[in-house]
């Protein structure tokens, strides 16, 4: 069984990560879409760090679809930013679906 304080710290920095990921996005290229996006990953990142039962699989989902969405246009464009942040959404979404400790800390009562 994982450590649920080292999953919570864990979830702290994937939300983090999404957070700054969005702000960075609204300065880029501000548009409604980004905003709705940072709304979406600021919630997404409360529920990850207060370890909201099985949000840790819909942020990783959410984490996968938007690089499925963006990953063929960020290859052709050349978009090596946008690319190089998609490969770190797969990474995120791959340890809040796999990490014993991420587990621990949405299992705990």
């Amino acid at each position: 069984m994982g450590n649920a304080e080292s999953g919570r710290n864990t979830c702290l920095v994937i939300g983090g990560y999404m957070i700054v990921k969005s702000i960075i996005n609204l300065i880029a290229g501000f548009s409604v879409g980004n905003i709705i996006t940072l709304v979406v990953s600021g919630i997404l990142a409360v529920t990850l760090v207060a370890g909201i039962k099985y949000l840790n699989y819909a942020t990783g989902i959410y984490l996968a679809v938007i690089f499925l969405i963006h990953v063929m246009g960020n290859i052709s464009g050349h978009h090596w930013f946008y690319l190089a942040e998609g490969i770190i959404d797969v990474v995120a979404a791959f340890i809040l679906f796999t990490s014993s400790n991420v587990k621990a800390h949405f299992e705990k009562e």
